[in-house]
């Protein structure tokens, strides 16, 4: 099995330098500074006492610290488990209850409502080369085998019933973004305007995982805004 982190290490090899991941909060990285982010992720979790096949969830808005906390959970060896933090304290607590993460991460740097559940749930802030985060740990880490090959934990609402969590493996994630980067013609130098939420399969898959496959850059917006959107396709984006 081959896992969806080896795109990133295999742009670093080839582009190191060039540019990989802007952010609407002014972060401007190379592929070489995302990886090093999302090294750091990795070490923060394990000195938390994240093993492999444990679980972490992450409470974000769109920045360039999720995508660096979600490569990060990679590299741990842990599965992701990406929540929009502007879902209620309910449906947060279901979730959690649910797939009992051994950590929880938030990014607080780039959402107002990250920063309220962060306060609700007294997180610590910490830092690292993917700028601030805060961290909760409410629950001991507990290893499932079975989720061995598994990458991402999606939830769906629940609107009819509790949340149920969609099992993605580490090849369902790396198919659905090479298929996307091949059908829209994704390459290396182009520029995708990152709005879609990366707590969706289709922010997940079709324009994070595509564009790193690629060794596009993506600029990410943690929320939609027609404004900004004129903005970034008269300033040199490619694909949305």
């Amino acid at each position: 099995m081959r896992r969806v982190e080896e795109f990133l290490t295999e742009q670093v090899a080839i582009r190191g330098a060039e540019p990989a991941l802007s952010d609407s909060i002014g972060t401007q990285w190379s592929f070489d500074e995302f990886d090093r982010a999302s090294d750091d992720v990795a070490t923060l979790l394990r000195d938390a006492g994240v093993q492999p096949n444990d679980r972490v969830l992450m409470l974000s808005e769109n920045c360039a610290a999720a995508v660096a906390t979600v490569f990060g959970t990679w590299k741990a060896g842990a599965v992701i488990i990406p929540v929009n933090a502007r879902q209620s304290p309910a449906e947060i607590k279901r979730i959690i209850d649910h797939a009992t993460p051994a950590a929880i991460l938030m990014t607080t740097c780039a959402s107002s409502d990250a920063v309220k559940h962060s306060d609700a749930m007294g997180s610590k802030e910490v830092t690292g080369a993917f700028g601030s985060l805060h961290l909760a740990t409410p629950i001991a880490s507990n290893p499932d085998a079975d989720l061995c090959d598994v990458a991402v934990l999606l939830y769906t609402t629940g609107t009819t019933g509790d949340p149920k969590g969609v099992m993605l493996t580490h090849d369902n994630v790396r198919f659905g973004g090479k298929a996307s980067a091949k059908l829209r013609g994704i390459s290396a130098g182009n520029v995708v305007y990152g709005v879609l939420p990366l707590t969706h399969v289709f922010g997940l898959c079709s324009v994070m995982t595509a564009s790193c496959c690629a060794g596009a850059h993506v600029r990410l917006e943690a929320r939609f805004s027609a404004e900004k959107l004129y903005t970034a396709l008269t300033t040199g984006v490619h694909f949305l």
